[in-house]
């Protein structure tokens, strides 16, 4: 808190008056905003740096109210730091927004009470910080972590003693709990893989300063193993010093699931059960669509060899009036024009084996005939 200075016995008026105007001097050009005002909130000075934040000339805003040139959301109410300094007699702070021309600004104010010889507040010393640039930071800061609890992937944050400070929705989903109770809790009691408290643990190496692949282990959770690929990354401080690490982690279920099923079809077509699909209906998202895109593909390469070995069921039988009738592309079209080519030639030599047979039994009829009127 501030006295009035009232003169002393070892210091002339002028003396004094010098100081004071010297010191005044001082306020005038530091760069944080400074403003003085007496009990009725009247302004009696304002240094450049608040006249700035205020948006008009110093000398405008002296003798006017403060809540005329601020006009903030405390102005006139109980929130106001500089009515509870005076009030109080103590330092007051508080945040609000100024409005002097329709701009919104976020300041941090500090009210300071000037102290008359009788110790009672006869105004107050009001320091201002324009805090817009750290709003700012931490909006985006909180955007940044909004967009994490969006990812679909787990991602967790521990300090170098592996305690847990951030972890989004997903990672929480992945363990069975939610993100606030993951939170203080260390990440090896969480995931228990057989990579933590050893040299394998992506996130120690990262805070060791070694540049590590993506790790791939198993965590024992309360439902289960679950197959795990992750990424450790070192966060670090504005000084540079690493301060824990950031994990990106992805649950390798999903492509376990789909690796079997994939390997189950491949042995079943190399068996010989060319009937055997994938139920795509197990799987989500991509990995649906790969086990449907393997069930067309098996569809396309099987369809015209079964419906070739059909038809020469049929040549094998005796019957040589079909044809492959499929609409095929490429090599199976190659294969189609080929057997269809097959069939055709043997069904014309079949066709003119008989003709040429039934030359000789004309011929043989003939033959026999005249032997027989020779006789």
């Amino acid at each position: 808190m501030f006295r009035k200075d009232t003169g002393s016995s070892g210091v002339s008026r002028r003396q004094s008056k010098n100081v004071c105007q010297e010191r005044s001097g001082y306020l005038d050009i530091v760069p944080a905003p400074v403003i003085k005002i007496e009990r009725d909130f009247t302004v009696t000075y304002i240094n450049e740096a608040a006249a700035e934040l205020a948006g008009m000339p110093a000398e405008q805003c002296v003798g006017k109210k403060c809540h005329a040139i601020l006009k903030t959301p405390h102005c006139r109410t109980a929130d106001c730091a500089c009515t509870r300094a005076m009030q109080q007699g103590e330092k007051a702070i508080a945040e609000t927004v100024i409005d002097p021309k329709g701009i919104a600004r976020p300041v941090q104010y500090t009210g300071t009470p000037v102290l008359d010889a009788a110790g009672k507040a006869a105004g107050c010393l009001v320091h201002l910080a324009d805090v817009a640039g750290s709003h700012q930071a931490v909006e985006e800061l909180e955007s940044k972590v909004t967009y994490l609890d969006m990812l679909p992937a787990p991602v967790m944050a521990v300090d170098r003693d592996f305690t847990v400070s951030y972890m989004n929705a997903a990672g929480a989903a992945l363990i069975g709990r939610d993100a606030a109770s993951c939170v203080g809790q260390k990440c090896y009691r969480l995931f228990n893989t057989g990579h933590c408290n050893t040299a394998e643990c992506r996130l120690a190496q990262a805070m060791n300063g070694v540049s590590s692949t993506p790790g791939e282990t198993e965590a024992a959770l309360s439902g289960g193993r679950k197959p795990l690929r992750y990424t450790g990354v070192a966060l670090k401080d504005a000084a540079g010093s690493i301060t824990g690490a950031i994990g990106y982690i992805t649950d390798m279920s999903g492509q376990i699931a789909l690796t079997d099923g994939v390997n189950e079809l491949v042995e079943s077509v190399l068996n010989g059960h060319l009937d055997v699909r994938g139920d795509a209906s197990k799987y989500q998202g991509n990995y649906a669509q790969i086990i449907t895109g393997i069930n067309n593909t098996l569809d396309a390469v099987i369809q015209p060899v079964k419906e070739i070995g059909q038809v020469l069921d049929l040549v094998a039988s005796g019957d040589l009036t079909s044809l492959v009738n499929g609409d095929y592309k490429g090599d199976f079209a190659s294969l189609k024009d080929s057997a269809n080519t097959m069939i055709t030639n043997l069904r014309n030599l079949v066709i003119d084996l008989g003709e040429q047979a039934e030359k000789l039994v004309h011929s043989s009829k003939q033959l026999n005939e005249g032997a027989t009127q020779s006789g």
